[in-house]
């Protein structure tokens, strides 16, 4: 698979304002909002679907003040309104689970056949195949939260998946050390799903 680089500068900007989000960080969220803009690295638009992403991940509560925090910063934002789809739903969750996707539709299949569907359509149809992030982008910001969080199975997912997207393990390495740095906690749950995964 050919390697897809992620944008450093971007994501620097993307994983900071998403840790500081996820961590409580409130007020220093809308403060690195504030550099990010002034860096003219990122667009509103841009921290919009970073925070829209956070949904699936911290809940409605946590992306609804950081959009508040975000009109503070850049003033009202018109967000792009994407129709959920399962086409494009199955596509990028394809894509993210390559030869285990079966098998993951099959196990949420065996907790109740509504769930893949669900799971298909509203996260992967309507949240991970949103313009504005790169697939490999969303991929590593979730196992990046995730990781946070310790919910260590669907971690190892995403982190797998951002591999099998063509990030390199240096990189993903290079990023589970920024947001230890940014979080002030040690994710060696995500370093040991790298390390499992790069043999």
């Amino acid at each position: 698979m050919p390697t897809a680089s992620i944008d450093a500068p971007r994501f620097r900007w993307y994983l900071s304002i998403a840790v500081d989000l996820s961590v409580g960080q409130r007020s220093r969220a809308e403060r690195t909002m504030r550099r990010a803009l002034a860096s003219g690295v990122v667009r509103a638009a841009d921290i919009a679907e970073v925070i829209l992403h956070l949904a699936l991940l911290c809940g409605v509560p946590t992306t609804l003040d950081g959009l508040e925090r975000l009109h503070v910063v850049a003033g009202r934002l018109p967000l792009r309104r994407d129709r959920p789809s399962l086409a494009r739903g199955r596509r990028a969750f394809r894509r993210i689970y390559g030869a285990q996707a079966n098998a993951v539709l099959a196990r949420l299949r065996s907790l109740d056949p509504f769930l893949e569907r669900w799971v298909l359509r509203d996260a992967y149809g309507t949240i991970f195949s949103r313009h504005g992030l790169e697939l490999q982008e969303r991929t590593l910001l979730t196992g990046l939260i995730l990781a946070m969080q310790g919910l260590d199975r669907q971690m190892a997912s995403h982190i797998r998946g951002t591999l099998r997207l063509g990030v390199t393990c240096p990189e993903v390495l290079r990023w589970i050390r920024a947001a230890e740095r940014r979080s002030g906690g040690t994710l060696a749950n995500a370093r040991a799903s790298l390390e499992r995964f790069a043999h």
